[in-house]
C-alpha cells in the first residue's frame, strides 16, 4: 500500500487526517491478520505548489527569487527527489523515449502566468457564467463585436469575440464556404483595425465556422486559441486544399504581458487582461467597434492557482497515451482491477481512458526533476541542432556524432517533469526495481490495493497504472479505494486562500480562540513587515487577514475548539466516511468520539475499582486474571455450558455481532459500518447494559468465584473489544490492553498491534433462548425510562413475573436496586399476583402498540393520590385482545 503524497512544503490538512486514518487502520487490520504489510508514506515533491510556496518563502524572509538563488540552491531533494528514485524515473523517460513514446512537439498548451507553466488538461477547472461577470479586475461574459475594413474598398465584414486583447495579434479571418453572405470574399483581404498595413485573408473553412452564431465570420489568432491553431495547421500545411501563409504572432510573455510583437505602444508591457478593455477603447477610437452584449461562456482557469488559463503555442514532451489506456482499459473490463466503491467512479475511470489525450510532460518551473533531454548547441550554426535523450550528460555526449563533438556543446532542457510522472512510478520504484527488466521488480510489487481520493483517480491512480502495466505487463495493484472529499460543513470545499481549512493538530491538541487569531497573524508576519508602510499592498493583505479569521470562527467556533485527541479524530473522520462524495466535517462528530473514548476508558477505572475495592475487604490480592486462566479460550467457544448471568449471555451475544460486523466492515472496505458497530456496542450494550447489571457480581461482598468470573470476563470483553478497535484508536487501545493484564507492561516486545483480531471463531455462538430474557429486561427498562420522563417526582412501579418464569423472576428480584438506579424509578419485583390489583375492565397502555412487547402495562391507585405503574410479564403469544370498542373505534 503507498501513502498518496502530499506536498513536502504545505501545512498538514484534515483531508490528510482522513487518508492517513483509512489507511493506518486497513495496515493494523491487515497485520494483525497475520499478513506481510508493506505500507510505504512519505511525500513528494510536488512541483508546481512547492516551488509557489517557496517562492514566497524567499522573497518574503530573505528578499530574494530564485534566479538570484540559482537552480542548485533553490532544489531540494526528498521522495521522489530521492537520489535513487530520481535515478528510476530518469531511466523511465529514456526508456519510453526509446520506444518511440515519448516525442517533442510544439502544440497549444493550457499557459497559467501566474505559475509560469504549462498544465495539463485535467488540471484545467471551467467555470460555468451566464453573462457578464468581473474576474480579476476584467469583464468576462461580453461578446464584443468589430469590423474589418475589406481591401477593395468595397465596405466591411463584422467579427465578434469575447477576447478583444487578443486582437492585435489575429492574422486571418474565417468563414463557412457555403454561407452565401461571403462566398464573393473568399480568398481576399481585409485591413487589421489596429495595424493598417496588416491584411488578413478570409478562409473558407466548414470545421471551425458556424454560420448561424454571431456575424458567421470568425477571427483566428494562431497563437493563443486551440482552434485557430488547428485552423492554421489545416491551411498553411502543404497538403491544403489551398496553402495561405499565416503567420504566426505570439502576444504575451510567459507572466501574461503584451510583448513588442503587438505594435502597438500604448499596450506593450500592459497585462492581458487590462488590455481588454485597452483595446475596446482603441477600437473605438477608430470607428470600428460595433457594440457589445452579454454572452454565457465557459472560462478556463488553473486549479492551484485560480488565474485565468492562456492558451499559448509551445515545445513540450509528450508522451502518448492511446496504446497506456487500451492496455489498462483492457485490464479493468475483465475484472483484474476493482475500484470501490464503483459507482459512480468506475464508468469515469472507463470513459476518461477511453477518451484521454498525449500526456504533455514538461513543466517550465525549476523544483522536480529535470527532463533528461540535451540540446546540440553549434555556435557556428553549420550544425543543425537536434535533441538527444539520455540519462546523463555524459551519456548524451557518448551519443553525439564526430562532426558534433568537434566544437558543439550540450545544453540540458531547463524544464521539468510533471510531478505526477515521478509519482506514478512509485509502485516500481519503492518496490526496488530500478528501471530496468521487468522480472528485476521485488516481490512487493504489485500491491494488493492502493487508497487515495477520489479527486486524484486520474492524476495519480489512472496515470500510476498506465505507467506500470506498461514496463512490467501487470497493473500496480488490485484494488482501488477511494475515500470522499472533505469540506467544511457548509459543504464547501476546503481551500487555504479562502481560508476554511480544517488543521487536524488543532483538533487532536486543541487550539483556543487567540491561538488560532496569532496563527494566522503569524503566517502574515513577514508580509505585514513588509509592507506596512506601502497601502496599495497592506490594503489587500489586512482584508485577506481579516477574511481568514471571520473563516475561522465559523469553523473553530467563537471560542475555539476543544483537545479531542488524535484517536476520536481518527474515528470521526472514518465514520464521516458513509457520505460518500463529500464529507461535511462537523466538529460535534469528533466530539461525540471523545466521549465514546472516555467512556471505555472509564469502564477500564470500573474494572480496576472493583478490584481494589474488592481487595479491601477481603484484605487479600485480588488478580485481573486474563479469561485465558479463568475461560481458557479453547472452552470460551463452550461457555454454554456453563451457568452463568442473562447478561453476560447477552454481553457474549453482542460482542458476537460487533466481532462479525468489524470483519465484514474491512472486507467490505466500508469501515465506517465498524465505527457505527463499536460505538453502538461500547454505549447501548457493553457500558450500559453489562457494566450496569454486573455490578453486584462485582461487589466486594459477592461469591468470590462468581466476583472473578465477572471480572475475568469483564477483562475478556475489553481485550476483545480494544482489539476490534485498535486500527481505529491505536493510542487508547494499546494502553487500555497493557492495563488489562499487568505482566504485558513488563514485557516490551508486547503490543497490542501484534495480537490477532478478532474473529467469530473464538466467540461462541449463544442460543436464542439464553439471550431472549435479556431481551425482555431491557425492554423493561426502556418502558421504566419512559415513565420516568421529565417528572419530577419519582414513579412507582410494580413488575410482576408469574410462576412459569422463576429465572427471569429470580433475576429481575437480584438486579432491583440496579433497576432503579438505571431507570429512576421505585420498582419492586414480585412473583405474588395478590400483589397487585385486579386488572379487568382496566385498558391496557401497550396493547395499542405495534411493536410486540412481553409487558402489559396499565396504571394502579394506591390512594392519597399515588398511582403506580404495574407491569405483567406475558409471552407475546398471550397478548391482550383489544376490547369491543376499540375495535369499533
Amino acid at each position: 500500500m503507498l501513502l498518496p503524497p502530499p506536498n513536502v512544503t504545505g501545512q498538514l490538512h484534515i483531508g490528510h487526517a482522513l487518508m492517513l486514518s483509512i489507511q493506518d487502520a486497513l495496515a493494523r487490520w491487515y497485520r494483525m491478520k497475520g499478513y506481510d504489510v508493506f505500507w510505504r508514506p512519505g511525500t513528494d515533491h510536488a512541483g508546481i505548489a512547492t516551488q509557489s510556496v517557496v517562492e514566497r518563502m524567499l522573497e518574503v524572509r530573505r528578499g530574494l527569487t530564485k534566479e538570484e538563488l540559482g537552480r542548485e540552491g533553490f532544489s531540494l531533494e526528498y521522495y521522489t527527489l530521492d537520489k535513487n528514485l530520481s535515478g528510476v524515473v530518469t531511466k523511465a523517460f529514456v526508456k519510453l523515449y526509446n520506444d518511440g513514446m515519448i516525442y517533442r512537439d510544439t502544440r497549444m498548451v493550457n499557459w497559467s502566468p501566474q505559475l509560469q507553466t504549462a498544465i495539463s488538461d485535467i488540471e484545467v477547472v471551467w467555470k460555468e457564467i451566464e453573462g457578464k461577470t468581473i474576474i480579476d479586475k476584467a469583464e468576462f461574459g461580453v461578446l464584443h463585436s468589430f469590423a474589418y475594413a475589406l481591401e477593395d474598398g468595397s465596405g466591411e465584414i463584422v467579427v465578434s469575440t469575447t477576447r478583444p486583447e487578443t486582437i492585435p495579434a489575429d492574422r486571418a479571418i474565417a468563414v463557412h464556404p457555403d454561407d452565401e453572405r461571403y462566398k464573393h470574399l473568399h480568398y481576399k483581404y481585409a485591413y487589421h483595425p489596429l495595424l493598417p498595413d496588416v491584411k488578413l485573408p478570409i478562409i473558407p473553412d466548414a470545421e471551425l465556422v458556424d454560420p448561424e452564431f454571431g456575424t458567421g465570420v470568425v477571427k483566428i489568432t494562431p497563437c493563443h486559441d486551440p482552434r485557430d491553431f488547428a485552423f492554421w495547421k489545416r491551411h498553411t500545411s502543404p497538403g491544403a486544399d489551398r496553402e495561405v501563409d499565416i503567420p504566426l504572432v505570439a502576444l504575451f510573455t510567459e507572466t501574461g504581458r503584451i510583448k513588442p510583437e503587438a505594435r502597438i505602444q500604448s499596450l506593450i508591457g500592459k497585462d492581458r487582461l487590462e488590455a481588454r478593455r485597452l483595446v475596446v477603447t482603441l477600437l473605438e477610437d477608430r470607428n470600428v467597434y460595433r457594440g457589445a452584449k452579454e454572452h454565457p461562456m465557459r472560462i478556463a482557469t488553473c486549479e492551484r492557482s485560480g488565474c485565468v488559463i492562456e492558451p499559448m503555442i509551445r515545445p513540450q514532451w509528450y508522451l502518448k497515451m492511446e496504446s497506456l489506456a487500451k492496455a489498462t482499459l483492457e485490464a479493468t473490463r475483465v475484472g483484474v482491477l476493482r475500484i470501490v466503491p464503483g459507482d459512480p467512479y468506475r464508468e469515469s475511470w472507463i470513459k476518461w481512458l477511453q477518451e484521454t489525450q498525449d500526456w504533455c510532460l514538461s513543466r517550465q518551473i525549476w523544483w522536480g526533476h529535470r527532463v533528461p533531454a540535451y540540446r546540440v548547441i553549434d555556435p557556428s550554426g553549420k550544425v543543425p541542432g537536434r535533441w538527444i535523450v539520455a540519462a546523463s550528460e555524459w551519456e548524451a555526449r557518448a551519443e553525439m556524432t564526430p562532426e558534433e563533438r568537434d566544437g558543439c556543446s550540450l545544453e540540458q532542457d531547463p524544464d521539468v517533469l510533471d510531478t505526477w510522472f515521478s509519482s506514478g512510478l512509485l509502485p516500481l520504484s519503492t518496490s526496488g526495481w530500478d528501471g530496468g527488466n521487468s522480472d528485476e521488480v521485488a516481490l512487493k510489487y504489485p500491491l494488493s490495493f492502493i487508497e487515495s481520493g477520489g479527486d486524484i483517480l486520474f492524476f495519480w491512480l489512472a496515470r500510476m497504472a498506465m505507467l506500470c502495466y506498461y514496463f512490467v505487463g501487470e497493473l500496480p495493484f488490485k484494488e482501488i479505494l477511494l475515500h470522499p472529499l472533505v469540506c467544511d460543513a457548509n459543504g464547501k470545499k476546503m481551500s487555504k486562500s479562502v481560508g476554511n481549512v480544517l488543521d487536524p493538530l488543532a483538533v487532536i491538541n486543541g487550539r483556543t480562540r487567540d491561538e488560532i487569531v496569532r496563527t494566522i497573524k503569524r503566517e502574515y508576519r513577514h508580509e505585514i513587515k513588509k509592507c506596512r508602510r506601502v497601502p496599495e499592498r497592506f490594503n489587500p493583505l489586512e482584508k485577506e487577514i481579516k477574511r481568514k479569521l471571520q473563516e475561522a470562527k465559523v469553523l473553530y467556533g467563537p471560542t475555539g475548539i476543544r483537545e479531542s485527541g488524535a484517536d476520536a479524530l481518527r474515528m470521526a473522520l472514518i465514520d464521516f466516511t458513509k457520505q460518500p462524495r463529500e464529507i461535511k466535517m462537523d466538529l460535534r462528530q469528533v466530539n461525540t468520539f471523545r466521549q465514546l473514548n472516555v467512556k471505555l476508558w472509564n469502564a477500564v477505572k470500573h474494572l480496576h475499582l472493583a478490584k481494589a475495592n474488592a481487595e479491601i475487604v477481603t484484605k487479600t490480592p485480588i488478580p485481573i486474571l486474563p479469561i485465558d486462566l479463568v475461560i481458557p479460550r479453547k472452552d470460551f467457544a463452550q461457555l454454554t455450558s456453563r451457568t452463568l448471568n442473562m447478561h453476560d449471555w447477552f454481553m457474549i451475544d453482542r460482542l458476537r455481532e460487533v466481532t462479525e460486523a468489524c470483519g465484514t466492515a474491512f472486507k467490505d472496505r466500508a469501515l465506517y459500518k465498524a465505527t457505527k458497530s463499536i460505538r453502538s456496542f461500547i454505549y447501548n450494550d457493553f457500558c450500559d447494559v453489562f457494566l450496569e447489571f454486573q455490578r453486584t457480581d462485582m461487589a466486594p461482598d459477592s461469591d468470590p468465584k462468581k466476583r472473578q468470573l465477572a471480572i475475568s470476563l469483564t477483562t475478556h470483553a475489553l481485550d476483545i473489544l480494544v482489539r476490534l478497535m485498535h486500527p481505529f484508536a491505536p493510542f487508547l487501545t494499546e494502553s487500555i490492553w497493557q492495563r488489562l493484564d499487568p505482566e504485558r507492561q513488563a514485557a516490551e516486545a508486547n503490543t497490542i498491534m501484534r495480537e490477532p483480531y478478532p474473529i467469530l471463531e473464538h466467540i461462541p455462538r449463544i442460543e436464542s433462548s439464553l439471550v431472549t430474557p435479556m431481551r425482555y429486561v431491557l425492554d423493561l427498562v426502556s418502558k421504566l425510562r419512559t415513565q420516568a420522563g421529565t417528572a419530577r417526582e419519582r414513579q412507582e412501579a410494580i413488575v410482576y413475573i408469574t410462576p412459569r418464569q422463576p429465572t427471569l423472576a429470580n433475576y429481575l428480584k437480584e438486579k432491583m436496586r440496579i433497576l432503579q438506579t438505571i431507570t429512576k424509578v421505585n420498582v419492586n419485583v414480585t412473583t405474588n399476583e395478590h400483589d397487585i390489583g385486579s386488572i379487568q375492565d382496566v385498558p391496557a397502555q401497550g396493547a395499542e402498540e405495534e411493536v410486540e412487547t412481553v409487558w402489559q402495562t396499565y396504571n394502579e391507585a394506591l390512594g392519597d393520590g399515588r398511582v403506580r405503574t404495574v407491569f405483567k410479564f406475558q409471552d407475546v403469544r398471550e397478548r391482550w385482545p383489544r376490547s369491543q370498542d376499540q375495535d369499533q373505534g
